[in-house]
């Protein structure tokens, strides 16, 4: 794991820390890409794939932050017990 990884995750365990229990949970805005816009972007990574592969590893990374954006959203939508 890279530095600016581990230091994001000391970060967040940090803030998470600071949290009180039972405290509302607060997600960044998930912009939204049409399928077509989707298309063309899956078309050009795989131009770029073999000469920049470490920006396809950060696109990749990008994905994974949005999937848990998406888990973090639905979390939110769910009723508080």
């Amino acid at each position: 794991m890279g530095r600016s990884r581990i230091a994001a995750v000391i970060c967040l365990a940090v803030l998470l820390g600071g949290c009180p229990k039972g405290a509302g949970i607060t997600c960044p805005t998930l912009r939204q890409y049409s399928p077509e816009f989707m298309s063309r972007v899956s078309e050009q990574i795989e131009m770029i794939e073999a000469k920049a592969p470490d920006v396809v590893e950060m696109l990749n990374d990008y994905g994974v932050e949005r999937d848990a954006i998406r888990k973090c959203l639905a979390l939110q939508k769910k009723p508080r017990k």
